[in-house]
């Protein structure tokens, strides 16, 4: 798997992936991309060589094998790829791949390779990558739009513009989550017909989708984000779901998570942002303490103590996400919604029931499925 932030990697000469083997010549070894990818390798057990045309590499130190390449404009360039590649000089032996992060090198090597050296696969980490992703991202975002619904519920506020859009989802490909694209269009369209009012999710993990709430509460004028999630693996045993769901959390390493969720989110505007790492219990408490919260990772941030919206993603235990909607409920306020998050679940049935107890135990303005979500909105106060 590709190193987070890594642009995805093309096979120029359109071979099938190599097995791990003789191993990979990275040139130019020393721009930043090519680090990265490097590390990456050898985190999976790789061979990795690397190569650059300087003098002076400060990369050097970086790679336990190393080869000096003239220039690819130098005419002694194919004679020394072509010994190189053979494995000259090299204690590890013959070379099965060239990684390039170069548009230049990339190019020539594109046209020498399949004389120069058949065997060998050329990747390229290129900026027209990146420009082809974002170009299918927003063929995606443009096939949401075609077969999101329309609200019956008016909005409040204008539709986020078509770059900002893109710009928001390329940015959470990045972020792990369970999110679907479809709830997270949900969301967005949701957050558009909130009243005035903070932000408060239950359960945040990596933070895909507190990203998108936070990002986009600020461009609606809304409240403050805040994020409650313990993020411990006593609090994520669910004993309604069965092992498979304990299995995985058991693997999670909760304190990597935390640290992922935080660099994320303290891209968010000081005081638009903050997060309690606790349960959903003590949280509630807080917050209903002091609206003032201040922490090392994103400072102080003050709240309205009025819920605009509620999303429950925490604990899918029916009495967990009961205790969620309990601590949390009161506080949203008339025409706020509230979102349960897995209501359609295949491991379990509690944010089902609990959803439906709320849904058809009082009035609502609003509701629908979307994703596996269920969203609900409070009926708005009469004028």
């Amino acid at each position: 798997m590709a190193e987070a932030g890594l642009a995805i990697e093309e096979c120029r000469s359109g071979q099938p992936p190599a097995e791990p083997g003789g191993g990979v010549l990275v040139f130019p070894a020393g721009m930043e991309a090519a680090r990265r990818f490097a590390r990456a390798a050898r985190r999976d057990g790789r061979r990795v060589v690397g190569a650059s045309s300087l003098a002076y590499e400060p990369a050097r130190a970086d790679y336990r094998e190393w080869l000096a390449l003239p220039y690819v404009t130098e005419p002694g360039f194919e004679a020394a790829l072509r010994a190189a590649l053979a494995g000259a000089g090299l204690p590890g032996g013959a070379l099965d791949e060239i990684y390039t992060p170069h548009p230049v090198i990339a190019e020539r090597l594109e046209r020498l390779l399949p004389e120069l050296a058949p065997g060998v696969r050329l990747t390229a980490a290129l900026p027209d990558d990146a420009l082809a992703r974002q170009r299918a991202r927003a063929e995606d975002l443009a096939a949401l739009r075609a077969a999101a619904w329309e609200l019956a519920v008016p909005p409040i506020r204008p539709a986020l513009g078509e770059a900002e859009l893109l710009g928001l989802f390329s940015v959470l490909e990045e972020i792990p989550g369970h999110c679907s694209d479809e709830k997270l269009w949900a969301l967005l369209e949701t957050l558009r017909r909130c009243p005035p009012g903070d932000i408060v999710e239950i359960g945040s993990a990596w933070g895909r989708s507190a990203f998108a709430l936070g990002w986009a509460a600020q461009r609606q004028g809304l409240g403050p984000l805040l994020c409650v999630d313990p993020w411990s693996a006593a609090e994520r045993f669910q004993n309604d779901a069965g092992g498979a769901v304990n299995a995985w959390a058991g693997r999670m390493d909760f304190d990597a998570t935390r640290a992922f969720f935080e660099s994320r989110l303290a891209l968010l505007p000081r005081g638009s942002v903050n997060a309690l790492a606790m349960t959903s219990e003590a949280g509630a408490a807080r917050y209903r303490a002091d609206r003032r919260l201040e922490t090392p990772a994103f400072g102080a941030t003050d709240y309205r103590g009025a819920v605009a919206l509620l999303h429950i993603d925490g604990n899918h235990d029916e009495a967990y996400v009961a205790r969620d909607l309990e601590g949390w409920g009161d506080l949203v306020v008339p025409g706020g919604w509230l979102v349960f998050d897995d209501y359609r679940w295949a491991f379990g049935e509690g944010p089902r029931r609990v959803g439906d107890r709320y849904l058809f135990g009082r009035p609502a303005a609003a509701a629908f499925v979307a994703g596996t979500a269920l969203f609900v909105q409070r009926p708005p106060e009469r004028p």
